[in-house]
């Protein structure tokens, strides 16, 4: 071969990098660039739809139905498994479960079944309020005045830490919300509350879902059902909003 001419040793001409058609990268970038664009914007638009699958109309809280595989992923990471010889600092340390129940739910729907959306309203943003991005938290069914919240503790916090600083912030801001009922000179505050219970679950421990809610809802019930708790946070919040104070019978 002939570097000089280019050309092989029969005298053929070779082909060099002169003979590569030239293309238009500036245009093809243009192009790719447009491609990228669709696909993202046809990627936003399918997990929208997913998101709306997944989220209750009222509270814009996630649906029920996906809890059970939200809450598995969630164990799964706290039970991982270490690979032998490595030292690996677990992906999370604990997760933490509350149920929430709205107070006086049927009494808000007295004055309309939108009156009853509005607290429910109110109480999912105060507890967005409270809890991180990557919490999740769900409505036990369209008609339902439950709530759940599942949180993955990133830190090696203790549970006393988790129920101190965690727990009772999250219960603190879930009766801090209100809402305005009646119109003209009948409009008056009502303070929106929930009864409010958690458990805390580490490596090793409570795996399936139903045993998990069944437990959290049995420490939640307890406290729904204790008449002077509940006048307790109720008079709180009322406290709080310069509102007289109730009896046990009170209602809205």
């Amino acid at each position: 071969m002939t570097i000089g001419n280019n050309k092989d040793r029969h005298g053929m001409r070779l082909v060099g990098p002169e003979d590569i058609p030239k293309s238009d990268s500036s245009a093809e970038n243009s192009s790719l660039e447009e491609k990228i664009k669709i696909l993202e914007k046809k990627l936003e638009e399918a997990n929208a739809k997913i998101e709306k699958l997944e989220k209750d109309p009222v509270t814009e809280l996630f649906k029920f139905n996906v809890l059970e595989e939200k809450l598995n992923d969630s164990i799964e990471k706290l039970n991982f498994e270490k690979k032998e010889g490595k030292e690996q600092r677990p992906p999370i340390y604990a997760v933490v479960l509350m149920a929430l129940d709205l107070d006086n739910l049927k009494e808000w729907n007295k004055y309309g079944h939108p009156v009853g959306d509005e607290a429910l309203r109110t109480l999912a943003n105060s507890l967005r309020a409270a809890t991180k991005e990557e919490d999740r938290i769900f409505r036990r069914g369209d008609k339902s005045d439950e709530i759940v919240i599942v949180m993955e503790i990133g830190k090696d916090l203790s549970d006393e830490f988790i129920q101190k600083q965690i727990f009772e912030r999250v219960k603190s801001v879930a009766n801090n919300g209100f809402i305005e009922i009646g119109e003209g000179e009948n409009k008056k505050k009502e303070p929106v509350t929930a009864s409010v219970e958690c458990i805390i679950i580490r490596p090793g421990g409570l795996k399936n879902v139903t045993e998990i809610l069944s437990v959290v809802d049995a420490k939640q019930v307890k406290d729904k059902n204790n008449p002077e708790n509940k006048q307790e946070r109720i008079n709180k919040a009322r406290k709080a909003l310069g509102l007289p104070l109730i009896e046990e019978d009170y209602s809205i």
